[in-house]
């Protein structure tokens, strides 16, 4: 299972949406492959991820596509 910490992209992708909100350093994205492909789970500020879409930052546009950028701050909310 790969963990890491919110990259500064990510970061700077999600400040105009939350602001001050979120404790941005609090937060750990995961991978699990005991998640189903296509299914994610946000609790006490871990995100996980199925392994085969993790990704290593979200924010980047080369190897992202928007409805990956939407999924990661949709589960940004919870």
């Amino acid at each position: 299972m790969d963990s890491r910490s919110l990259t500064t992209g990510e970061i700077a992708m999600l400040r105009p949406i939350f602001g001050n909100s979120i404790d941005y350093s609090a937060v750990t994205i995961r991978s699990n492959d005991i998640m189903q492909n296509g299914a994610a789970m946000s609790v006490n500020s871990n995100v996980f991820f199925d392994s085969s879409d993790y990704k290593s930052d979200f924010s980047d546009r080369n190897n992202t596509t928007v409805s990956d950028r939407m999924w990661f701050v949709h589960e940004m909310t919870h």
